[in-house]
């Protein structure tokens, strides 16, 4: 087992016993739906201490005597009201600390600026755990644990689990007392299946449970309409959970602590039944330092506090440890069951997702991707022609995203790629290949293809130039000769086949800032880089679109033999390159290339068309799913061809969506999905979390139409 040491912060800025309900609604919607979608264990330990105001008072007073505005004066005058409500409560000071157990690489260095955002108030990372207890060693006398250097002896206890959330209010009493009090809110949550099951169990269990009194019928009919209720919360897409309280209440001496503890719990069982905290508590170090994790003994009996998730004063969603499950595909329509498939497990990782414009494809593609990297630790490749996988970039830090364009935007220059850039390793062996991918690539560059004269001097002017590079590195752009270098070469022959004009075009103004410069775009691909990104402007002419396709793909295929890896590479609108003639040998190898090296090849397009290349039957053969999203009639003979398995009734709720954009818009995010010759109906199953990331997408390219 891999022990994961755990991240801590410091969360300032928000006072739960200061808000009201509404106040509270707002913090479960921002803090609980970012924490929901997490897919590690997590704590919130919410601390009161006793401490003067009075530097607080003055200091807003002092603010009062030079202020003008009625609003100011007004705000100020309300947060001495609070001060003034916290001192006839005794709350003074609380502070409020998270820990999280992230597991991947990728996990740790997001989760700082996810909480920055996703919290109303500072986040604070921590060096260190926070040394709450304020001592450093204690020893323990009965249930009391009591500090060696004199500081406050603790009192502890555990409610029993009980299901449901737990509300700031039902604290509000405790952590306002004069003393010390720290409070561990422990959340296990399962999931939707998980959940149902116990309801049934619960409900079997009615008969035994009521059976000794009078009113059972009337009994067990309220408990059918409680899990009425709790199914319908389930479907809703809401997650059941159950909450364990730990609090520890502290005194000047053991007595105190004692009398101070059976306060709380006295205050407590009127709504939770608490018991004395027992057994040999580890985990209590945390709160302390990691060094005192042993000299901490409540009795000798072992007792785990830490559940499968750790989670605030909030309704807690799932945050179980997937990758052992697998990658989420979606949710089965009718048995609401999650579908995964463990790509480890796959010798062949190709997919295919099709789709009309709106039916969400590139939104599932999206989804897909992240979990990819925040849950199964793979690399994430986009070639993105639609400008839709921004977000995603942004979501994980680390990320190298490229925005490749023709001109200049927003004062930024464009990236510059480098025709003539190698993609084979060593030129004496590969320089036949290395020559045809030129060639190939000028011919698209080119608005008609290369006549054979033509073909025949740039074979000659390309075979000349590379073999000057014998023996020499090429990762180095600046060394890689420019096609400004390729013409001049072809100047020196006698016959003009007109071949300089067509290369000409490239290094002269506007397009030779472009073209004609050493490659700026980032195709190194380096193996820990979580997503790179290769967004093609969308307004590009579709020939230039396929033009820097083309050369992301080679580069792709020259790292992936270099460097090994797990990885992904999504094309978004495949056919834009997978349906020209001129690139079908190009798309297949790439295809086999990307299968024998262990990753996957994802394709994504609006037509069943692109299954038909050469390329498309590579991919075909070797997917492990298919996701089929709404599609127009005119593909129902090809989805009947490529998919007998399909009933008439799963065809007819695919084919025959046009222009319909009511039936649309209800069915974006349905698909039929085809893994290992099954049928399955799913929807696309979004946590809290990737709702923010789809959200987030949505907002950058608001007016720019579907995807």
């Amino acid at each position: 087992m891999t022990i994961v040491t755990p991240l801590a912060f410091r969360v300032a800025g928000r006072n739960l016993l200061s808000i009201n309900e509404r106040d509270w609604k707002y913090v479960i919607s921002q803090f609980g739906g970012l924490m929901v979608g997490m897919p590690y264990r997590w704590r919130w330990i919410s601390v009161s201490r006793p401490a003067s105001l009075d530097g607080q008072r003055r200091q807003i007073r002092a603010e009062l005597d030079v202020l003008t505005r009625p609003e100011q004066i007004e705000a100020r005058q309300a947060t001495l009201m609070q001060l003034h409500d916290m001192e006839r409560d005794g709350i003074h000071d609380i502070s409020h600390y998270l820990l999280a157990w992230p597991e991947t690489a990728q996990q740790r260095q997001s989760l700082p600026a996810l909480l920055q955002s996703g919290i109303i108030g500072r986040v604070i990372p921590l060096s260190s755990f926070p040394n709450v207890f304020g001592a450093k060693r204690y020893t323990t006398t009965g249930h009391v644990l009591q500090s060696v250097d004199g500081h406050h002896a603790w009192r502890g206890f555990l409610s029993a689990q009980f299901p449901g959330s737990a509300s700031p209010m039902m604290f509000r009493s405790i952590l306002s007392q004069t003393f010390p009090v720290i409070l561990v809110v422990d959340v296990a949550s399962y999931s939707q299946a998980d959940a149902r099951n116990k309801i049934y169990t619960a409900m079997n269990g009615l008969g035994t449970s009521f059976a000794m009194f009078q009113e059972f019928n009337a009994a067990r009919n309220a408990a059918r309409d409680d899990i009425v209720t709790a199914a319908r919360i389930i479907e809703q897409g809401s997650l059941l959970h159950e909450v364990q309280i730990a609090v520890l209440v502290a005194g000047e001496t053991e007595d105190s602590a004692i009398l101070h503890g059976q306060q709380i719990k006295h205050t407590l069982d009127a709504t939770i039944h608490m018991r004395p905290l027992e057994g040999y508590q580890k985990q209590i170090g945390l709160f302390a330092t990691p060094r005192h994790t042993h000299e901490i003994r409540i009795n000798q009996r072992p007792h785990n506090l830490v559940t499968h998730q750790l989670a605030p004063l909030v309704p807690a969603g799932i945050a179980t440890d997937r990758r052992d499950k697998g990658l989420l595909l979606g949710r089965d329509k009718t048995q609401r069951h999650p579908l995964r498939r463990e790509l480890a497990k796959i010798a062949a990782k190709h997919a295919c997702i099709v789709g009309i414009s709106g039916s969400g494809k590139s939104t599932l593609a999206t989804v897909y991707a992240h979990r990819l990297v925040d849950e199964q630790a793979v690399q994430v490749i986009v070639i993105d022609p639609q400008e839709n996988f921004h977000a995603l970039a942004a979501t994980h830090p680390g990320s190298s995203f490229n925005r490749v364009s023709l001109y200049s935007q927003a004062g930024h220059k464009p990236l510059t790629i480098n025709v003539l850039d190698p993609i084979v390793d060593n030129l004496e062996i590969g320089l036949v290949e290395q020559v045809e991918h030129v060639q190939n690539t000028i011919s698209m560059l080119n608005r008609e293809p290369l006549t054979p004269t033509q073909s025949m001097q740039l074979s000659r002017a390309l075979t000349k130039l590379y073999k000057g590079l014998y023996g020499m590195p090429l990762d180095d752009a600046a060394t890689i000769p420019l096609l400004s270098d390729l013409v001049a070469i072809i100047d020196r022959e006698l016959n003009n086949t007109g071949l300089q004009d067509i290369i000409a075009q490239w290094i002269e103004p506007p397009l030779d800032s472009v073209f004609n410069r050493p490659t700026t775009l980032d195709l190194r691909m380096v193996p820990t880089t979580p997503v790179i990104i290769y967004e093609i402007d969308r307004n590009m002419p579709e020939r230039f679109k396929r033009f820097f396709t083309t050369l992301i793909c080679a580069a792709i295929q020259r790292q992936v033999r270099r460097t090994p890896r797990e990885g992904i590479i999504i094309m978004d609108e495949a056919g834009v390159l997978l349906k020209d003639p001129i690139f079908e040998n190009f798309a297949e190898n790439m295809a086999k290339t990307i299968r024998a090296y262990g990753l996957g090849l994802w394709i994504v397009d609006q037509t069943l068309e692109l299954l038909k290349t050469h390329a498309g039957k590579e991919i075909f053969q070797n997917t492990f799913i298919t996701v089929i999203g709404l599609m127009k009639t005119d593909q129902g003979p090809l989805l009947q061809e490529l998919f007998p398995m399909l009933t008439d009734a799963q065809r007819r709720n695919t084919i025959g969506i046009d222009d319909d954009e009511e039936t649309i818009e209800r069915m974006a995010g349905h698909f039929t999905l085809v893994l290992n010759n099954k049928v399955f109906e799913i929807y696309n199953d979004l946590s809290p979390y990737e709702r923010r990331l789809i959200t987030v997408k949505k907002t950058i390219h608001a007016g720019a139409g579907g995807v």
